[in-house]
């Protein structure tokens, strides 16, 4: 998660992280390593099973982090921990 993190360009790019609440015990690990960004936000975490609703619940709450952050943004990259760039080019 820290290496998309770094990938995404901290000057133009807010972030906004859901942990899963069934990893909530990796939450301070998350919390902590991404620190050092003053564009990362986080949501509270919801238990999310796959292809449920949660996962979009998940999603609204990072939509209304976001807006709440900074209303002004026009696009927005939903991406998971699997969401690796092949080459950074």
């Amino acid at each position: 998660l820290y290496d998309l993190v770094r990938w995404i360009d901290p000057s133009a790019s807010m972030i906004v992280v859901h942990v899963d609440a069934k990893a909530r015990s990796a939450f301070a690990l998350v919390e902590s390593a991404m620190a050092d960004r003053t564009n990362v936000r986080f949501v509270d975490s919801v238990l999310c099973s796959w292809g449920g609703w949660s996962l979009v619940q998940a999603t609204l709450d990072g939509l209304a982090v976001a807006l709440e952050a900074d209303p002004s943004w026009s696009h927005i990259l939903l991406l998971s921990e699997d969401h690796v760039p092949a080459w950074s080019g």
